[in-house]
């Protein structure tokens, strides 16, 4: 499993955020197991962000 982590220096890694399709910082993408889930933005929310990745069923 790769697990990649793009936060503000996504310049650094443009070619990755090219081919991820990331237009925004921070982004989290989970690729595997299917359906591909993308989080945006604001992840200080750890339950809510399992959640979205649907990795926790909600409380």
């Amino acid at each position: 499993m790769k697990v990649f982590l793009v936060d503000d220096s996504a310049i650094v890694l443009e070619k990755l955020a090219e081919g991820e399709q990331i237009i925004a910082a921070p982004t989290l993408i989970k690729k595997l197991p299917l359906p591909l889930r993308r989080i945006i933005g604001d992840m200080s929310k750890t339950e809510r962000v399992l959640v979205g990745l649907d990795l926790q069923r909600k409380a």
